[in-house]
Order: C-alpha cells, then sequence, then structure tokens
C-alpha cells in the first residue's frame, strides 16, 4: 500500500512536469529529483511482484514518456491506452488530464485540429472534476489554437484563461510556459492582440526555476528554457540577450545519462543553427527535425543517434527524392490538373500557384496563373512539369485587388486551400505538409477552399 502512495505521489507531481507541466521553482529544485528517483524505483518493485496494471493509464503515461522523449512511434498506442484508461476510470483526473496534453501535443506537433478539439474536452472535464486545476492552462492554450485565428472571440477567452491560470498560482509553470509558448507560436501582426504581454517574463522565470536542476524525466529543462527565452529575445529584436541567451544554453553542462546526452546533442544542433543566425524560428527548425516545443526538455535518443536531421519527418523537410540523372537526357513531362472546390460564394477569380521547393515556398511560384469560376467548381491545369514534388497553393480573389486580404493575425480574409488540403497552425502549413509527386504522367488533386 506504501508503495502505491508514493507511486501515486509521484506521478501526480510528474504530471505537472510533462508537456509544459512543471510545478513551483522550490519543488523543482529540492523535492522532484527525490520523488522521480523514488518512482523509478517503486514502479519496479511493483511490477516484480506482479501487481496487475491492467491499469492502462499507467501504461498510457509510460508511452507518453517515450514520446516527450522523441520517439512518435508511441503516440498512437499512448493515446489509445489513455483512451482505455478514461473508459474504465472516467473520474480519474490524472488520466484525463495526461490524456488531454497527449492530444494537445498531437496537435500542435502535426497540426491536428481534431486532436485539439479532443484535448479541449478532455481539458474541460478535468476543469469540471476540479475548477482550480492546473488544466486551465491548457485548456486557454487550445482553445486559441482552435480559433485559427478566426474566432477573435475564442481567441481572448483563451487568452484570459492562461492569464487568470497565472494569477492564481504565480509560481505554477504550466501557466506560465502555456502562455509564453502560445505567444511565440503566434504570427508577429497577433501579438499585438495579447495587449503589453512580453513572453520574456515568463521564460525567464522557468529558467531560473530550472538552473543547476538534473532530473531524469526532463534532462533538457535548463538548455530549453534557456533556448526559449533566447528565442523570447529575438522577438523583441534583443539581438545581444537572444545570443547570451542561446550561448547559456549551450554552455549548460552535458547530461551523465547516455541517451539524455545523446539527445542534448542533437539539440544543441538546433541552437546552434539558431545562433549563427538562421532565419528559421526555433519552432520551424524542431519541426523539420520531426518534433514539437514539448520534445524540447525531454529529449533523449539512442547513442550514436545525435543528428536530429535523421530523424525528421517525411512530411516534415522533404530531401530530394527525384534527383537528377547523370546523362544528360529529357527529364519526364507531367501534366498537373487542379479541381477547386468550396466557393463560398462563387464570385472573383481562382488565383493559383505552383511550388517546387521548400526554399521558394509561398514566396517564389515555379508555376502560376488565374482560372475562372463554373459554378461550384473550378479547373485548372498546367502542363510540362517535370517529375519531382510540388505543392498547390489557391485563394479566391473575391473583390478582385489581386491579393489575399488578411485580418491582425495574418489569417487569410477570403476562401484559400492547399494541395492535400493541409492545414497550418496559426499560419500556412509547411511544404512538406502540402507536397505531392508528379512522375511523368496527368495527376489530377483536389483543394478545398475554407
Amino acid at each position: 500500500m506504501r508503495n502505491r502512495q508514493l507511486l501515486l505521489i509521484g506521478t501526480m507531481i510528474l504530471g505537472a512536469l510533462m508537456v509544459l507541466g512543471f510545478s513551483a521553482h522550490l519543488a523543482v529544485r529540492y523535492l522532484l529529483p527525490y520523488l522521480l528517483q523514488s518512482l523509478n524505483v517503486r514502479s519496479g518493485i511493483e511490477a516484480a511482484a506482479g501487481e496487475q496494471p491492467a491499469d492502462m493509464a499507467r501504461q498510457g503515461w509510460r508511452s507518453f514518456l517515450e514520446v516527450l522523449a522523441g520517439d512518435q512511434s508511441k503516440l498512437e498506442p499512448a493515446v489509445r491506452q489513455l483512451e482505455q484508461g478514461a473508459i474504465a476510470s472516467p473520474a480519474d483526473i490524472h488520466n484525463l488530464y495526461t490524456l488531454g496534453r497527449a492530444y494537445f501535443y498531437d496537435a500542435i506537433t502535426h497540426n491536428n485540429l481534431i486532436s485539439a478539439e479532443k484535448a479541449e474536452r478532455a481539458f474541460a472535464r478535468v476543469l469540471e472534476l476540479d475548477p482550480k486545476h492546473e488544466a486551465l492552462a491548457f485548456h486557454g492554450s487550445a482553445l486559441t489554437f482552435l480559433s485559427r485565428g478566426k474566432d477573435m472571440e475564442k481567441f481572448k477567452q483563451g487568452v484570459r484563461e492562461m492569464n487568470r491560470s497565472v494569477e492564481q498560482n504565480p509560481d505554477s509553470l504550466t501557466g506560465r510556459l502555456s502562455r509564453a509558448f502560445t505567444a511565440l507560436a503566434l504570427p508577429a501582426k497577433a501579438r499585438p492582440v495579447l495587449g503589453s504581454y512580453d513572453p520574456v517574463q515568463d521564460l525567464k522565470f522557468a529558467s531560473r526555476a530550472f538552473e543547476g536542476v538534473t532530473f531524469h524525466y526532463a534532462p533538457q529543462a535548463e538548455a530549453g528554457s534557456k533556448t526559449f527565452l533566447g528565442e523570447s529575445y529575438l522577438l523583441r529584436g534583443d539581438i545581444a540577450k537572444a545570443q547570451s541567451s542561446f550561448k547559456a544554453a549551450l554552455a549548460v553542462p552535458l547530461p551523465t545519462d547516455p541517451e539524455a546526452k545523446a539527445g542534448r546533442v542533437a539539440l544543441q544542433e538546433i541552437i546552434r543553427n539558431r545562433l549563427n543566425g538562421s532565419s528559421q524560428s526555433l519552432t520551424d527548425l524542431l519541426a523539420q527535425a520531426g518534433l514539437g516545443t514539448c520534445n524540447t526538455c525531454h529529449l533523449r535518443r539512442q547513442e550514436g543517434e545525435q543528428s536530429l536531421s535523421k530523424t525528421a519527418r517525411p512530411t516534415a523537410k522533404p530531401t530530394q527524392e527525384t534527383p537528377r540523372p547523370v546523362r544528360a537526357q529529357a527529364a519526364p513531362q507531367s501534366e498537373l490538373k487542379v479541381v477547386v472546390v468550396g466557393f463560398k460564394p462563387a464570385e472573383g477569380e481562382v488565383r493559383v500557384a505552383v511550388f517546387n521547393s521548400e526554399k521558394d515556398f509561398l514566396e517564389t511560384p515555379f508555376k502560376a496563373g488565374n482560372a475562372g469560376i463554373d459554378g461550384s467548381l473550378c479547373h485548372w491545369q498546367v502542363s510540362g512539369l517535370p517529375s519531382g514534388w510540388y505543392a498547390v497553393a489557391i485563394y479566391q480573389d473575391k473583390n478582385g485587388n489581386g491579393k489575399l486580404d488578411r485580418n491582425v493575425f495574418g489569417m487569410p480574409l477570403e476562401p484559400y486551400g492547399f494541395s492535400n488540403n493541409a492545414h497550418g497552425v496559426m499560419g500556412p502549413p509547411s511544404f512538406g505538409d502540402a507536397r505531392f509527386q508528379l512522375t511523368g504522367s496527368s495527376t489530377q488533386i483536389q483543394v478545398r477552399l475554407e
């Protein structure tokens, strides 16, 4: 019984760690390492004793730890196990909270709107059971995600909830980091909607809390918090302080655990890219490696698997899959047919842009053209495209001014869409999310405007 109680206490505090969820400064610095060690030992004792882990919630928790460490393949089983735990015990707040974070991890890492909706419902249920729970911060962040820059009232409600979470518990890193990371994810034009809020203050708080702290499940917390502090200084335009924070992150001693050490070396690759002036944001660099913000503090790698570039998701940053032939010969030519649907109402023209590289995506089209709308459909086609990978971006120019009108968030006010019907998070999707392959024949795709 005592073992179970210790495990429960450790698990509850660990619950505050996962996906931006950290306890107060003193707990992080003094109490947490002991509880984590206790949790590790007690788990082994109970498993050896043959305790029934028909407890799917606990299995889901363990799988989710591996997801946060960077193993994307464990996300689906983690969600499935946590869902089964929720069915078996619908009032288990800890499991519901972890399930909500697993859903939200999928939402913000893979631009999954359906998972965001599930996360919002899971966090709402936690708050029904315990109105003072720190799930309030995550619920607010989920609402800003679901607003997609269009539903201003939903966005403002989310901001109010994140602010209230910090006001209720100023020492909670859950609220502070949720608010800071939400602000960092916003387009520059949208940040004024947050008022005078500056993520630097929250990230400085987190950076101080993690200084000198070493624990098993979040071996990169100190380096990660200093890295995001540097990113927030960049948004402020303070280059000197940004560089100082990035250098401080690189100077954090390497973990002694081999997997954690390999994870840090991989993370340092991204930090150096940003320090050396990469035009890509920190979140973009993480996405390029198939990682999300939540992986930063927990990243682990097998020894020798140090380069993040080896672990990138195929849809994040595509490699060249159709190399140029060695001998000079005519490359196969392809025809692309685009069917556009979803006009509301059918007026104006459809403007189509075809891109053949990530570098030029949404900047310099490889091919472009306009097409008239015929009823509820629009057809556009282009011939003579070399075989390879392409992405299509489309918008309906309803007022005929030759540009895509946007709101303060930078979100389109006119119908738009991308190949694969790809979606972005508070912005456009990546080339990798929208790309498709032409192989020398006639290919037809359908794009739905929204």
